[in-house]
């Protein structure tokens, strides 16, 4: 039964995931105006956010384990999100872009993943905080 929840979770939230890319995407095709003919999300690209999601989800899971050491459960959920994105959304885009604007995004895609996983975290400790008093 344990299998299945954890199944069951990893799916719930790589759709989550999924949905939540796809219509960031969507918000960002429109708007940068673009014309019916030309569109910011082909639909390969489209596919290839639900494989993005599951992978991230695997990292959400890892994170929500309380069997590995915290610093080894932020870690892993980085290095899949970023393995994630890399793979199923960086690569198949047929980019032009030289090594060094893929290693400029990947620092841009570092900085703005710590900025939101320290709001979230300090959010969720607040809240915690606040729930207990």
């Amino acid at each position: 039964m344990k299998t299945l929840r954890i199944l069951k979770q990893w799916l719930t939230d790589g759709c989550i995931y999924y949905t939540v890319i796809s219509v960031l995407f969507l918000f960002i095709s429109l708007a940068m105006g673009n014309d019916t003919d030309r569109t910011l999300v082909r639909e390969s690209s489209f596919l290839l956010m639900l494989p993005c999601g599951l992978v991230i989800s695997i990292g959400t899971q890892l994170l929500r384990t309380k069997k590995m050491p915290r610093w080894s459960r932020y870690l892993s959920h980085y290095l899949l999100t970023v393995l994630g994105v890399f793979l199923f959304l960086w690569l198949p885009a047929d980019s032009s872009a030289t090594p060094m604007a893929g290693f400029l995004m990947l620092v841009l895609f570092s900085v703005l993943y710590w900025l939101i996983f320290l709001v979230a975290l300090l959010v969720r400790s607040r809240y915690r905080k606040l729930m207990e008093d």
